[in-house]
């Protein structure tokens, strides 16, 4: 066991445990190892009235004053002249934790529960410093005693619980955490970071993360929220570095208004008209070995499906995969995604696009983050064309920029994404400028709920009079969709969303609402 110490705080670190996260001690407000009451009146505990009560107080004054070494060598003098004084021994073991010389301050600790085993602090200090050195089973001994001699309930009571999280009995060590949290109010953030350190110990992240923002939440400034903090990005990190996430996800939906829209950069044709339930399927792997540098890269594979009752007719299957390379600098991290996609509608080959989405990801500060993105792609329509006005096969170029807002609690974060593109078609009906506006927010309300809205403009400037209606067509697009996210376990997660299009345009043909309303299931490793 190492323990580093700081103004208000010692780090506990065992070097053997399986996760790196690390128990804090939080000092109260007094000095380290300080909790027994010095005022003049309760000074002649300490020893034997006579010559040596002067020399009591001036030990007592120096350890108050903080200056442990005198308060050292006038203890030192006084047991010489008293050596079977329990209160003296006790306090040479303040005096000792003071200074953080653990080994010495449990030599005076069990000296002075020798000389009177019914006093109760002397238990719980011991404990203490035993569980600093990392002898944890002596220390639960230690605490226990305490507790049963009513000795200072809220600390005793949390000391066991940090003892507790090293013995690996995380069950207990909440409980008694708790219990310190019911017995002294000051003790609710130190003991909700420390129930989060035993829920992460216990392989229960999900627990954690929600437990180690409520901390952050109560004083983002304190020690406590400041290593709630830490903890809490560690944990993030630690589940983002898996080399390998899988996820499926299954869902039911009802689609009043069902329009053939295979991909999020292909323009939806007309609508059908028609409503009908559509079974869902999506399925996702990405790997990203760890580097150990500035650059690396990750592989991903998806596959889609969605199957309609009634219109089978537009059934669509897709097919994507990506390698996307990266380097980090100083400024930020430029990543380049090469992709490709293939849908088929109806069981028939309908589109391959290859592309490929540079972008720079950077952050400003601690709650502002921006990334500058660009794609190309080339787009190739697999079906014959009606005529050579309607040829769908495409270069479409874009260029944006995202920027998220962070809360400072990183409870919820706002994203908006402005996006520029461009569609040079072969067919002349199908050229067009397009602007995208976007807007994402995400709520975290607990461990368990998370609410998502997603909101888009996008506004579509053909370029050509169109060869049937005689003008040149304007589409707008609204889309709003709040999802709702229920966590049955950390890995898997239950949906419910609604999606709502509204579509305008200047040739009424291309118009149409559309309401989608569903629920689904995912799973994530």
């Amino acid at each position: 066991m190492l323990t580093l110490s700081g103004p208000g705080i010692t780090l506990a670190l065992n070097p053997a445990a399986a996760e790196a996260q690390v128990v804090v001690i939080f000092d109260l407000d007094h000095p380290p190892g300080k909790s027994q009451p010095n005022t003049a009146d309760e000074r002649h505990d300490y020893a034997p009235q006579g010559e040596s009560a002067s020399g009591v107080i001036q030990a007592h004054d120096s350890y108050n004053k903080g200056d442990f070494e005198e308060a050292l060598s006038q203890l030192r003098k006084l047991i010489a002249d008293n050596p079977k004084s329990a209160p003296l021994y006790y306090q040479l073991g303040l005096t000792y934790q003071g200074m953080l010389r653990y080994p010495e301050a449990v030599t005076a600790f069990s000296r002075s529960a020798e000389l009177d085993p019914s006093r109760g602090d002397v238990y719980t200090h011991l404990g203490e410093m035993l569980y600093r050195l990392g002898r944890y089973p002596e220390a639960l001994t230690a605490l226990e005693s305490g507790a049963s001699k009513g000795a200072q309930p809220a600390y005793t009571a949390y000391m066991k619980g940090l003892v507790l999280i090293e013995l690996a009995d995380y069950p207990a060590a909440i409980d008694a955490l708790q219990q310190a949290q019911s017995l002294d109010p000051e003790f609710t953030q130190k003991v909700t970071y420390s129930i989060g350190v035993a829920y992460s110990r216990q392989k229960d992240p999900l627990a954690a993360e929600e437990t180690f923002r409520n901390a952050i939440a109560m004083d983002a400034g304190s020690p406590a929220g400041v290593y709630s903090d830490l903890s809490l990005q560690q944990l993030l990190d630690k589940q983002a570095a898996r080399p390998l996430h899988l996820d499926i996800a299954y869902g039911l939906h009802y689609d009043d208004n069902v329009v053939l829209k295979p991909g999020p950069t292909v323009s939806a044709v007309f609508p059908s008209g028609q409503r009908d339930f559509v079974h869902v399927l999506s399925m996702h792997a990405g790997y990203m070995p760890e580097s150990g540098g500035t650059s690396g890269f990750r592989a991903d594979g998806w596959y889609y499906k969605s199957i309609h009752n009634k219109l089978s007719a537009m059934d669509v299957d897709g097919a994507s995969m990506s390698l996307t390379p990266y380097m980090k600098t100083g400024a930020g991290t430029l990543l380049v995604e090469g992709r490709t996609d293939y849908y088929w509608i109806g069981r028939k080959r309908y589109l391959n696009i290859i592309g490929i989405n540079p972008s720079f990801s950077f952050s400003i500060n601690a709650t502002y983050h921006g990334i500058v993105h660009a794609g190309y792609q080339s787009k190739q329509f697999l079906q014959q064309p009606l005529n050579i006005f309607e040829d769908r096969d495409a270069v479409n170029g874009s260029v944006g920029y995202t920027h998220y807002i962070y809360s400072d609690d990183k409870r919820a974060y706002l994203s908006v994404d402005y996006t520029f593109d461009t569609d040079n078609a072969r067919g002349d009906n199908w050229d067009y400028l397009g602007h995208r506006l976007s807007l994402s927010a995400l709520y975290f309300f607990n461990n368990d709920f998370t609410l998502r809205f997603n909101g888009e403009y996008y506004r579509q400037n053909y370029s050509n009079i169109h060869t049937v209606f005689g003008q040149k067509r304007r589409d707008s697009i609204f889309t709003l969709a709040p999802i709702l996210r229920y966590n049955l376990t950390h890995e898997a997660k239950l949906l419910l969303q609604y999606t709502h299009v509204q579509a305008h345009s200047n040739l009424r043909v291309y118009q149409y609402a559309r309401n989608i309303t569903g629920m689904g299931f995912e799973y994530a490793y």
